[in-house]
């Protein structure tokens, strides 16, 4: 509010809630999975079983929430156009907000089972490292004098370093090299 302002601020503000209509898609695969992944594990405690419900759904994701992001795009932005037309100037973070998104939300099933094997508070971790950077980024961007787009340029990146982490994280029981690592979420990323 400080370095933005009401106004910029409200823009973005508007950005921020069209993006939160792209959690439910993911939310839901992950509570349609996440007893499946429990129930397996609870089962034979082998943490190979466990590694479809990682890849498998990332894979669909990776195809249906760039459609997904595409059509929340393109309805807010015929939205906004036409009926909120003095809200133009947020499509632009608009955009590159809901780019991110998809860097957070591509593998669903990465909480459960980090959850499953006992390592949800690794989670916490790469949270607050991402919460400290994109607090430090912003505040840096801001007092630089660039405005919201690069706000939301930050934020976008810090997205995407903080989904890779996880996902490798969650990857690297499953795959021991790390190239291995970077080339499936380069291959889900494509």
């Amino acid at each position: 509010l400080k370095f933005l302002g009401t106004t910029q601020l409200g823009y973005y503000t508007l950005g921020l809630l069209i993006c939160r209509s792209l959690l439910y898609l993911p939310g839901v695969v992950g509570m349609i999975i996440e007893p499946r992944l429990f129930n397996k594990y609870g089962e034979s405690e082998e943490i190979e079983d466990l590694k479809k419900y990682l890849f498998v759904p990332a894979q669909a994701m990776a195809v249906f929430l760039p459609l997904l992001i595409a059509v929340v795009y393109f309805v807010s932005s015929f939205v906004i156009r036409h009926f909120l037309i003095q809200y133009a100037i947020s499509l632009i973070p608009l955009l590159i907000l809901l780019f991110g998104k998809f860097f957070l939300l591509f593998s669903p099933t990465t909480k459960s089972l980090l959850t499953a094997l006992n390592k949800q508070h690794k989670m916490l971790y790469f949270y607050l490292i991402g919460i400290f950077l994109t607090t430090f980024l912003d505040i840096l961007v801001l007092k630089m004098g660039f405005g919201m787009i690069a706000v939301a340029l930050v934020t976008t990146s810090v997205s995407f370093l903080l989904g890779t982490a996880i996902f490798i994280y969650a990857s690297s029981f499953y795959l021991k090299k790390w190239m291995s690592r970077f080339l499936i979420c380069a291959k889900l990323y494509f």
